[in-house]
């Protein structure tokens, strides 16, 4: 149900259609995905970016190749994915 919650979310922040609640739906999207980041990484945004509309396979690979652990945070005990 989580993955569910977040792909609409997601959805949303991309389509730009609830640009007045943009804040909130971030810090909500990084609270839900912060349960667990490491399957947030490896399962959600892969299978968000593969139905994303409009993109080749090559664009696919190159967005969640660029998707990374930013290493600093991991030694503090945090996870975050930053874009390369």
């Amino acid at each position: 149900m989580l993955l569910q919650f977040l792909n609409v979310l997601v959805q949303v922040l991309v389509l730009k259609s609830h640009d007045l609640l943009h804040e909130e739906i971030v810090v909500t999207v990084y609270n839900m995905a912060c349960v667990d980041f490491n399957r947030f990484y490896a399962e959600f945004l892969p299978h968000f970016v593969s139905s994303c509309e409009g993109l080749d396979a090559n664009q696919r690979n190159i967005l969640v190749s660029n998707f990374k652990v930013d290493k600093v945070s991991v030694l503090k005990g945090e996870q975050r994915f930053v874009a390369t």
